[in-house]
């Protein structure tokens, strides 16, 4: 198992030229591999950008289901801000899933 610590999903390379196979996430050194490795042999971990997330004690966690059956955990500090494991996340520091996820504390709290 090789583990990835990267802002961008991990993906598989196999350079044309040399035939090797690489490990390829954002600004990461490649990783040279085995050519039979697969995304199933990767674990993709999303480091935390600093500044972009909540810094306080969090009031709710909640664990979604993407569109493509991923699961993230989404969280809401104490002080109001959200953030969540997605790759949206880290580009817009916003996502669908804090959005549903604001949807359904909304209607919790109206009934």
């Amino acid at each position: 198992m090789y583990e990835i610590k990267s802002n961008l999903n991990p993906a598989i390379f196999t350079s044309p030229a040399t035939g090797k196979t690489y490990i390829v996430a954002g600004s990461q050194p490649w990783i040279e591999v085995p050519s039979e490795t697969t995304l199933d042999d990767v674990k993709w971990v999303s480091p935390c950008k600093p500044g972009k997330g909540p810094s306080d004690a969090w009031k709710e966690l909640f664990e979604v289901e993407g569109s493509r059956g991923n699961k993230y955990i989404v969280k809401q500090a104490a002080n109001g801000s959200w953030s969540c494991e997605c790759v949206g996340f880290g580009y817009r520091n916003d996502c669908k899933h804090i959005a549903n996820c604001k949807l359904i504390l909304n209607s919790i709290e109206k009934q």
